[in-house]
C-alpha cells in the first residue's frame, strides 16, 4: 500500500526560465509524502540539471514527445491517492492542495475538484481576456489542467492523454470528462496561477492549432454516437467558442 497522498505532474520541454518556480511553488504547499515528477520531453536547455537540482523531484527523461505523452510517462509512475499536473511555466498559489485535499476529503462522491484561473504575466491579457470573469483580476472560470486535482482512480477512469494531439490534448481530456459523466466541482479559490508569456504554446499561429482542435472534436463526436446523453457545460462552450479568436 502505498504511502504517497498527491503525485503532482510537472511536463516540461526547454522550461528552464520558469521551472524552479513553478517547482518551488509545489514544495511551498507543503503536503506531506506528496512525490514531484518532471517528466523532461527532450529539452534540449538545462531543464534536467534545473528539475535535478531539487530533492524532493523526481526527474524522468525522454525523448521529445509532446505534453500528451510527458503526462502519459508521469501518470505511469505516479504513486499517490491524488494526482495533480502543472505545467512548467505555471504556479501553483498558496494552500492549492491543501484546499482541493479538504474538500475532495469531504466529499468522496467527487472525483475532480479544480478552481478559478488567475493569468499573469508579461502577455495576460492575449487569448483568455473574453472569458474573464474578473477583468482587473484577470481570473476565470475555464478547463486547465493544472488547475484541478483528481483521485487517482478517476485518472484510470478517463484514460491516458491522446498523444496523436500535440494540441488541445486538453480540450479531448475534458470532453471525455463530460462523455463519462466524471463528477466535478470548481472551487471560488484560485487553484492556479497561469502565465502568459511569449513562449506559451497556445501562441502558436491558427493555422497550427485548429487542425487539432478539429481533430479533438471529432474524436469526440465519435465517442458520443455510442453515448445515450451528453451535454457540455456552459463553461466549456464558452472557453471553445473563444479558443482559437
Amino acid at each position: 500500500m502505498t504511502n504517497i497522498s498527491v503525485s503532482i505532474i510537472i511536463p516540461c520541454y526547454n522550461g528552464s526560465q520558469h521551472l524552479a518556480p513553478a517547482i518551488q511553488s509545489v514544495l511551498d504547499q507543503q503536503i506531506a509524502n506528496s512525490q514531484i515528477i518532471v517528466v523532461d520531453d527532450g529539452s534540449t536547455d538545462n531543464s534536467v540539471e534545473i528539475a535535478s537540482a531539487f530533492d524532493h523531484v523526481q526527474t524522468i527523461q525522454q525523448p521529445n514527445a509532446g505534453p500528451a505523452a510527458a503526462r502519459n510517462r508521469g501518470i505511469s509512475i505516479a504513486e499517490g491517492d491524488f494526482i495533480s499536473f502543472l505545467d512548467a511555466d505555471d504556479l501553483y498559489p498558496k494552500n492549492k492542495l491543501k484546499n482541493q485535499l479538504d474538500y475532495l476529503n469531504k466529499n468522496p462522491e467527487i472525483e475532480l475538484v479544480s478552481g478559478r484561473i488567475k493569468c499573469i504575466g508579461n502577455n495576460a491579457d492575449h487569448m483568455f481576456s473574453k472569458i474573464y470573469e474578473n477583468s482587473e483580476e484577470k481570473t476565470m472560470l475555464n478547463f486547465h489542467l493544472g488547475a484541478g486535482l483528481y483521485r487517482k482512480h478517476t485518472i484510470d477512469k478517463i484514460g491516458y492523454f491522446d498523444e496523436d494531439l500535440k494540441y488541445a490534448e486538453d480540450v479531448d481530456h475534458w470532453f471525455k470528462i463530460v462523455e463519462q459523466g466524471i463528477s466535478y466541482h470548481f472551487l471560488p479559490e484560485v487553484t492556479l496561477l497561469h502565465t502568459r508569456h511569449e513562449n506559451n504554446m497556445t501562441n502558436s499561429s491558427h493555422a497550427i492549432q485548429t487542425p487539432y482542435l478539429i481533430r479533438a472534436v471529432k474524436k469526440s463526436m465519435d465517442r458520443r454516437k455510442k453515448l445515450a446523453k451528453f451535454e457540455m457545460p456552459e463553461f466549456f462552450k464558452n472557453t471553445l467558442s473563444h479558443r482559437n479568436k
